[in-house]
């Protein structure tokens, strides 16, 4: 199960079906910011027991949770 949350946002996305969708997202985000010359300090993000989170420049965070 991955779990998609938008915590400004509240709102939550579940879906059993499709769990690539996560990691595509954040390999797509860690090649972005691999792409820029300097860090983003308004950008995070951890990989840490299953869960990653990315902070974006807007100040959303998207947190998405495998394997629960």
């Amino acid at each position: 199960m991955i779990v998609w949350r938008r915590i400004r946002a509240q709102t939550y996305w579940t879906t059993r079906s499709q769990p690539i969708l996560c990691l595509s997202a954040f390999q797509w985000h860690a090649r972005k910011i691999s792409s820029q010359p300097e860090m983003d300090p308004n950008k995070e993000q951890y990989i840490m027991s299953g869960v990653a989170s990315v902070m974006d420049s807007d100040g959303r965070r998207l947190t998405c949770v495998s394997g629960l």
